[in-house]
């Protein structure tokens, strides 16, 4: 899926250990997080290993913040990341509950791919912190960096 976005702003807070939470079930929004308060175009959902590592891995990356958590503490928590950056696209990752991700797979995401107005910016940014798929080097030629997340997701970013 690709979705065309404005130009990024600038970088947002990270969002994980923003706020403590308790282990209630309604969602609750995490402080001093400056999310965009705007309704995202998308929402994609998967599933990740640790919540932790992949919330710290979007917000370095991409800007994403922590907008709520559910089922804080239960199978299946899940965290909605909102970033100024790509403000169209909401990502909403939850826990597994002791089943392993190994990222695409059947009736799963298969790649996320989003229009970045700094893409040679972001190439030098993601260097070194991520395995590429499509390497930096492509930029020029193709327009696109393709990399993969904590979890084996295909991350696609495109002028």
């Amino acid at each position: 899926m690709t979705v065309s976005l404005p130009t990024p702003h600038p970088p947002t807070p990270p969002c994980s250990g923003q706020s403590p939470h308790s282990g209630a079930t309604s969602p609750t929004t995490s402080a001093n997080v400056s999310a965009p308060t705007s309704a995202p175009i998308v929402a994609i959902s998967f599933d990740v290993n640790d919540l932790d590592r992949s919330c710290a891995f979007y917000s370095a990356l991409l800007g994403y913040v922590e907008h709520t958590r559910t089922r804080v503490g239960l199978p299946y928590e899940t965290r909605v990341l909102r970033s100024r950056e790509f403000p169209g696209v909401e990502l909403r990752l939850r826990s597994t509950f002791g089943r392993p991700v190994f990222g695409m797979g059947p009736g799963a995401v298969t790649a996320l791919s989003l229009k970045d107005g700094i893409l040679g910016q972001r190439a030098g940014i993601l260097e070194g912190k991520v395995r590429w798929v499509e390497p930096p080097a492509q930029v020029a030629t193709a327009g696109a960096i393709a990399f993969l997340d904590p979890d084996g997701y295909v991350i696609r970013l495109e002028v």
